[in-house]
């Protein structure tokens, strides 16, 4: 292998370095990943038992090519060919440097990838395990809301019953109530009023004495009329009576103490005056 060849070699897109690179920038953008220390710890342990790291040779020269000398003294060939392997010899410990370089930093990334990818499947794993629990207790849970809801609504309209009989109840009690004050203030009207009769029956005797002597003598003079009154033909002409009589017994029987002149008529009768109850 020449040095053009040598020069392609470290141009290959498969040994150069990764630093700067957009897969380097990649890799290590997985370092921010959210994983535990000791998940990915545990992790590279268990790849360090399972996958073994066997590295594979490669050629990276030609075959050399063969020695040929014209006699012992040839030391013309004798330092071409030593200037081929010194030179051979630099190119393979730089490129078996940037190898070492190369695998050691890429290794460790593709681990890292490895373990991140893992343990994001993992935790997908148990995200999917607790979402169907998750989605099991939602259906319990809605089972139990729709019961709940369902009882709900028939409380409400229990309750709806129960206010609208409650409102009834009120209202009659209310009716019963106020039909109850009317009646009582009925009846104190009526206790007034008798009072008040009674008061002035009580408190005027001189008065009530006096109507009653008054109707007395209309009375009188009604029956007198009557008794002196001259027989009548057989005809049928009512009978007339004196202006003045009728006008007494009409205005007496307009009067408004009908009650007391009845009394008054009854005593007068049997002659003795009659005195106000207190």
């Amino acid at each position: 292998m020449d040095s053009d060849d040598n020069d392609e070699f470290m141009d290959s897109p498969d040994i150069g370095l990764t630093d700067g690179s957009p897969a380097s920038a990649t890799l290590q953008s997985l370092n921010s990943l959210p994983f535990n220390r000791r998940e990915m710890d545990q992790w590279n342990k268990e790849f360090s038992k399972t996958v073994e790291y066997s590295p594979k040779k490669i050629n990276l020269f030609d075959s050399p090519p063969s020695l040929t000398l014209q006699d012992s003294n040839d030391i013309v060939s004798i330092q071409r060919m030593k200037e081929y392997f010194t030179t051979k010899n630099a190119r393979k410990r730089q490129l078996i440097e940037s190898v070492d370089k190369n695998t050691e930093m890429s290794g460790e990334h593709i681990k890292k990838q490895l373990c991140c990818i893992d343990l994001g499947y993992l935790q997908s794993v148990e995200l999917k395990t607790e979402i169907e629990k998750l989605r099991e207790e939602f259906a319990v849970l809605s089972s139990k809301t729709q019961m709940l809801n369902k009882e709900n609504n028939a409380l409400k309209t229990r309750l709806s019953k129960y206010e609208a009989i409650d409102v009834i109840d009120r209202q009659r009690n209310q009716d019963a109530r106020n039909r109850s004050k009317k009646k009582d203030a009925a009846l104190e009207k009526q206790r007034q009023m008798l009072q008040q009769v009674e008061n002035c029956l009580d408190e005027r005797p001189g008065a009530v004495a006096t109507l009653r002597k008054q109707f007395d003598y209309k009375e009188n003079v009604t029956k007198s009329a009557t008794l002196k009154k001259p027989p009548t033909s057989s005809s049928n002409r009512p009978a007339r009576y004196p202006p003045s009589v009728t006008t007494i017994s009409t205005s007496s029987s307009s009067s408004n103490e009908a009650p007391v002149s009845s009394n008054t008529r009854n005593h007068g009768q049997h002659g003795t005056p009659h005195r106000s109850r207190k």
